[in-house]
């Protein structure tokens, strides 16, 4: 275009300067458009795709039938690239060089990436059979988060479970007590898994001793003895012995299955002491032990001397 535009009828308006009401303008050109449309391995749509051209002033964003449109000049030189949080492209830009006609079907195919891996991994015992694990996502297009522990000494990771997107922390329970556990969690959608991040190592607490121990029937020569498990054992084991007497020095039953216990062969009218706590015998820990309890065996009734019938 070459000619002139002159401002007529001009309304005087505050704070505007019109005293140069005729412009002229020399060479102008029309301008170009270049577009397409970005969509997945499907071929469904992506919306909310930025493409960004190079030597403009504005990129553009894809609509939700992912199509784009950018006006450019004449002779447009740049390169166009499109970019989304989470996923790549292909190609992953385009270039231009001088370009004199519309350019229409530059298109993209956007495949999901592999999400980000995760950093800041710590695990923190909370009991003797429970774990925290606390991360930092450092992904947006995660479909979830794997667990992995092992018990060392043993390197073989085992799945502990999966948690969904977004999350960063985890309780993993039903561990045993006093043992040293890995942990590495690992961020996974359908394009792969990215690099687990690793917690130091993380040792369980000691177990729980029993509580509440009583002796519910005594007999001349048995007595019931029975209690609380405070834990999750299943075995324990028992002392007794006269009252006051040290542990280490009285009668010792180890990996008692029985929760009631018959305790047997006792000697009649004899006060006991009693101690029991609990045992995991598949890692060989105990608990401190509970106690004492007390009880005293029946005596055999004596009857007055003479006596008559």
């Amino acid at each position: 275009y070459n000619g002139y535009i002159t401002l007529d009828r001009i309304i005087p308006y505050p704070c505007f300067d019109f005293s140069y009401g005729n412009w002229a303008y020399f060479n102008l050109s029309p301008g170009l458009n270049i577009s397409g449309q970005l969509t997945d391995g499907w071929g469904s749509p992506i919306s909310g795709v930025t493409v960004d051209f190079s030597n403009t002033r504005a990129s553009v964003l894809t609509n939700a039938s992912g199509q784009y449109s950018k006006a450019v000049s004449t002779n447009y030189t740049g390169t166009a690239t499109p970019s989304l949080a989470g996923y790549s492209f292909s190609p992953s830009s385009r270039s231009y060089s001088g370009i004199t006609s519309y350019q229409t079907n530059q298109n993209y195919t956007a495949s999901q990436a592999v999400p980000a891996d995760p950093s800041n991994h710590v695990a923190t015992a909370i009991g003797y059979d429970k774990v925290q694990l606390n991360w930092t996502a450092n992904s947006s297009n995660e479909t979830g988060f794997l667990i992995e522990a092992r018990l060392l000494p043993d390197l073989t990771w085992y799945y502990r479970n999966s948690v969904p997107t977004d999350a960063t922390f985890y309780v993993d329970s039903g561990l045993m007590p006093m043992q040293t556990y890995d942990y590495r969690v690992t961020a996974f959608n359908g394009a792969g898994n990215s690099n687990p991040a690793y917690a130091p190592p993380v040792t369980t607490w000691a177990p729980p001793p029993p509580t509440g121990l009583f002796a519910p029937t005594v007999n001349f020569t048995d007595a019931w003895l029975q209690w609380t498990e405070a834990g999750s054992a299943f075995i324990w084991d028992i002392e007794y012995g006269p009252p006051g007497f040290t542990l280490g020095t009285g009668i010792y039953l180890p990996m008692m299955p029985n929760n009631p216990f018959n305790l047997q062969g006792l000697a009649q009218g004899t006060t006991y002491d009693w101690y029991v706590r609990s045992f995991y015998p598949s890692v060989n820990v105990s608990s401190a032990w509970a106690g004492p309890g007390t009880f005293t065996t029946q005596d055999t009734p004596t009857l007055p001397y003479p006596w008559f019938e």
